[in-house]
């Protein structure tokens, strides 16, 4: 059996597999020497095919984690309605309940402004689909974003039962916190969701290297971590510090956007609401907001690790792993 993986997004990347075996992982940067190409198209698809002898007659399925629409790629639900636009998801609720074994419970519906076709909630994160690439139709599914991360790191880690936190950066207006953050289970050769905790510091991360006029977070976080080694941290980071990294859900100020509240935070840290232009981050005030933003990220990432920790201590787990984009 042959099954073609396909993330059609930033980093784009193809995986062949066959009769359980990965015969190719490609990514297309590696190919365009273009960091974080999302060029996805069908030149590519046909490239990696023909670096492992296959041919698009010889796919059986298809899994896939988004789709943005075009790139070669054309998505259809198993009643052939057309998914024109977007393939997205959402996951609403932090209840967890434990039995013996591990339930998710967990509630998932589309973003009905994005797509033209409505799926039912409970279909969503094991979603069968039919995807047509290279004129043929092959059938596949929808695999959540933050599950593959999960299975990614899980399946190479040494470990046979583990919990597992994935964290994100998305986009710095309309972000929604499924999209940021997952807790996950991973238990032999299976990986199943928890809940998203709400953690949105990936965002913060992100929006910060903006607001400091070092750019995007997909090219330039490691220049935001470089940067903070050379300041202190400010005390408005310490007095504001359970707000900035509190749970989307649990924050004081629950009616603002996500978008609202990063720009409260710029505001705390740098008493300025317009951003710096490109030299402001060498300065003493902006070495000390990245110190600042590094360690509001480290403390979330420990807040968050000890909730999970909390939430699985009494399952007979062999550690927990940690992931994201």
């Amino acid at each position: 059996m042959v099954v073609l993986g396909l993330h059609i997004e930033h980093d784009a990347c193809i995986t062949v597999i066959k009769d359980g075996h990965i015969l190719l992982n490609l990514s297309l940067e590696k190919i365009t020497r273009i960091k974080k190409d999302y060029n996805f198209n069908s030149e590519f698809i046909k490239f990696a095919l023909d670096k492992t002898g296959l041919t698009i007659k010889d796919v059986n399925f298809v899994a896939i984690n988004s789709f943005h629409g075009g790139h070669g790629v054309k998505v259809y639900t198993k009643n052939n309605t057309k998914v024109a636009s977007s393939l997205v998801e959402r996951d609403y609720g932090r209840q967890l309940n434990f039995t013996n074994e591990v339930i998710g419970n967990s509630y998932h519906i589309m973003y009905p402004h994005l797509i033209d076709y409505r799926i039912e909630p409970e279909q969503l994160s094991n979603l069968e689909v039919n995807v047509e690439i290279l004129n043929r139709v092959i059938p596949g599914c929808f695999v959540n974003h933050h599950l593959a991360h999960a299975a990614n790191v899980f399946f190479l880690s040494p470990f046979k039962k583990a919990a597992i936190f994935s964290l994100d950066a998305s986009s710095s207006s309309g972000v929604l916190p499924e999209q940021s953050s997952l807790f996950a289970y991973g238990d032999g050769t299976s990986v199943s969701k928890l809940y998203s905790p709400g953690c949105m510091v990936g965002t913060m991360y992100d929006s910060r290297c903006r607001d400091l006029g070092i750019g995007s977070g997909f090219f330039k976080a490691g220049s935001l971590m470089g940067l903070a080694a050379y300041g202190k941290v400010l005390p408005q980071a310490l007095e504001f510090e359970e707000e900035f990294i509190a749970s989307y859900w649990d924050r004081k100020r629950a009616q603002r956007s996500d978008a609202e509240h990063l720009a409260w935070q710029w505001f705390i840290l740098s008493g300025q609401q317009h951003c710096f232009d490109k030299n402001g981050a060498n300065t003493i005030r902006g070495m000390n907001i990245a110190a600042s933003t590094q360690y509001l990220y480290e403390k979330a990432v420990e807040k968050f690790t000890t909730q999970l920790y909390e939430d699985t201590k009494h399952l007979d787990l062999d550690g927990v792993c940690f992931t994201g984009g």
